[in-house]
């Protein structure tokens, strides 16, 4: 094993934080995410972690066929916080009343929103989607406070509402997004 990657391997298994594996295979886009539980001159075993934070059994690979490894980015720090919360983000979701009303629109579900001051994410037809908090509603368009997926505020926008597709609330994402809202806040 390379030298650089045996010592942040090493580092990673006695601080316990996670570690993105790219190994010799056809898809140099997937890895293998977990935790080091072991390692030596010829393999490493982690125990993996799901997309979604879950654990997913141990891989052992050989130290030839890693090429690269990941440590802190992006992707990880989302994995890491997932992770802490996973009871948050996959919580029984309580179903709001009015979603049963039988003239229930996409006026009144983006007023409930802004009421409540709930974080949700807009599809509209046009391929685009957004995070975030409702600020005004009118007859044909709504005001929204946008946010990135990595909960980074990104201005104010207006949209009609005919061109909404669908409105996802309080869903694994949506609550994803607003943890990371809250630790940037901090």
């Amino acid at each position: 094993m390379k030298p650089l990657i045996l010592k942040n391997l090493k580092l990673l298994q006695e601080n316990h934080k996670l570690v993105s594996i790219k190994t010799n295979n056809e898809d140099a886009h997937k890895s293998n995410v977990g935790y080091v539980l072991g390692l030596n001159e010829e393999i490493v075993t982690i125990k993996s972690v799901t997309p979604q934070g879950f654990p997913d059994g141990m891989i052992t690979v050989k130290t030839n066929d890693i090429y690269g490894i990941d440590m802190n980015d992006n992707y990880i720090r989302r994995l890491e916080l997932k992770i802490s919360n996973l009871k948050t983000i996959y919580a029984d979701t309580v179903s709001p009343s009015f979603f049963s009303d039988p003239i229930i629109d996409f006026s009144k579900i983006l007023l409930k929103a802004k009421s409540q001051l709930q974080l949700i994410h807009v599809s509209l037809y046009r391929d685009l989607g957004l995070y975030g908090y409702i600020k005004e509603v009118g007859e044909e368009e709504f005001v929204i406070d946008v946010f990135t997926s990595d909960g980074i505020y990104d201005g104010i926008s207006i949209y009609l509402i005919e061109d909404i597709k669908n409105i996802h609330w309080d869903d694994e994402d949506n609550r994803l997004v607003n943890l990371l809202i809250e630790k940037i806040k901090l």
